[in-house]
């Protein structure tokens, strides 16, 4: 597809597509293992760590089960995101499980096949990335303004005295709140499930790295390394997190806190507890910015292969990044703050991802069968795999089995509208032609966004007829 304008060089003067042919528009692969870790870090510490710890505590009932599932949620997030790993290097396209789907699924069945592949983008487009954001961003501002509130009452001669008394506590330990052990474990299956969605909330981001694969210096290396560094650091971290929340703070002061980080600040730091939501600020910033960065090049590659709309798949001529697509994610995720709760978000999303993280592992296992001759440049072994798909399935089933809430039949209905998406404008290729190539001008004019060549672009050199005021229609879509 040509592109049907040309843009200003910001000195004046034009510069058009065939200008810039000596120099292919597309993704570069500039993201070392120092810069791979980092993502997976940043998506990773992000609102999770300082939201999930009261939810987690008030479904698994006492402190001892909840530092075990932070400790198995942990380990699951290490194994599942060696199962990536495995795929990374195997698909090394950006994408993650949709080119994971694509590949295992895509040229089983001319309708079937690619309906996976097509529900992920879908639901991680429209709603599943949209909401984390909005999660993050929700805590962003229940951080920043709650020590605010907070300041009005609490008077500066204190600080002296609290920061001694923190000393005191982290230094020493307090275990009075911890030798409750496992008084009040809760026996039921959904509190249980609930409680993991919780953990597994605050670890979620280990996939990360592997949603921009085409940018990854050796993905094949880089990929796995990232992943083996950064997710045993980060459970470290969150388990002694919540050691040290627990240590401070009674079971009813977590379960009953808006923001634990800042009631275990002030409880610590006195006046200076002003760090915490600075640091908070901070971290969920970095993680919206990280998350917002992998859905995008979602958008880019479903854009590409004709699943989404091939204009979310365009890159700006001179920055190359998917402008379209990153503005979808910023108008989903500000309709998704307007619900404005955090946990009920959490729970809707967590269902969701752990549906495809099932499929993921489904995936490897079929890729196993289909491409046994294939080089491996990581593997893990098989069990690890069927562990994590059975883990998914309890974590998808149970909480919907138990208590079928409205937001998981919200989830699922929205699941079947994607089916009936799919098999309407995808699979019987039924697109409205005159709006969507009028859609696809606009937005290539108001973004200055062009196709992206190269070898990863599928080119199909369909003949089709030009019109005088829009692009010439690619029939992807």
């Amino acid at each position: 597809m040509e592109s049907l304008y040309s843009w200003g060089d910001g000195n004046g003067s034009e510069v058009t597509q065939e200008e810039t042919k000596d120099e292919p528009v597309q993704l570069k692969r500039e993201i070392g293992l120092f810069s791979a870790v980092n993502m997976i870090l940043a998506v990773m510490i992000g609102s999770g760590i300082f939201v999930s710890p009261a939810s987690a505590l008030r479904y698994s009932g006492s402190v001892g089960l909840c530092i075990v599932i932070w400790a198995v949620c942990g380990i699951v997030s290490l194994l599942g995101a060696l199962a990536y790993a495995e795929l990374g290097a195997l698909v090394p396209r950006s994408g993650s499980e949709y080119a994971y789907f694509m590949h295992s699924f895509g040229s089983l069945h001319k309708f079937w096949g690619r309906l996976p592949s097509f529900l992920y983008a879908w639901m991680s487009i429209i709603i599943i990335r949209p909401a984390e954001v909005a999660v993050i961003i929700l805590t962003f501002s229940k951080y920043l303004c709650q020590p605010i509130l907070n300041a009005l009452y609490i008077e500066d001669t204190e600080a002296i005295g609290k920061v001694t008394k923190a000393g005191a506590l982290v230094g020493l330990g307090n275990t009075e709140h911890l030798s409750r052990g496992f008084e009040g474990t809760t026996n039921s299956p959904k509190d249980i499930a609930l409680a993991f969605y919780s953990g597994l909330w605050a670890y979620d981001g280990w996939s990360a790295v592997t949603s921009v694969t085409e940018e990854i210096k050796r993905p094949e290396v880089n990929i796995p390394r990232s992943i083996i560094i950064a997710v045993p650091l980060v459970t470290s971290l969150y388990v002694f997190m919540n050691i040290a929340y627990m240590t401070v703070l009674t079971a009813d002061e977590m379960i009953s806190s808006e923001a634990v980080a800042v009631t275990f600040g002030e409880r610590v730091l006195g006046s200076f507890s002003y760090v915490i939501p600075i640091g908070v600020a901070l971290s969920t910033f970095g993680c919206a910015l990280a998350l917002q960065f992998g859905v995008t090049r979602l958008c880019y590659v479903s854009g590409q292969d004709g699943l989404m709309l091939e204009s979310l798949s365009y890159v700006h001529h001179k920055r190359l990044t998917p402008m379209p697509a990153v503005v979808l994610q910023g108008i989903g995720s500000m309709l998704f703050i307007v619900v404005g709760d955090v946990a009920t978000l959490i729970e809707f999303a967590s269902f969701l991802l752990w549906l495809f993280y099932g499929l993921a592992m489904v995936s490897l296992i079929v890729l196993r069968k289909t491409m046994k001759d294939v080089h491996r440049p990581f593997k893990v072994p098989i069990v690890i795999p069927i562990f994590i798909l059975l883990v998914a399935l309890y974590l998808s089933a149970v909480p919907i089995i138990m208590e079928p809430s409205l937001k998981y039949l919200v989830a699922l209905g929205f699941l079947l509208v994607g089916v009936l998406v799919y098999y309407w404008f995808v699979y019987k290729g039924k697109r409205p032609d005159a709006i969507m190539d009028r859609l696809t001008y606009f937005l290539q004019v108001l973004f200055a966004v062009v196709p992206v060549e190269g070898p990863e672009k599928k080119s199909k050199n369909v003949e089709s007829t030009k019109k005088p005021d829009i692009p010439q229609r690619n029939t992807d879509m």
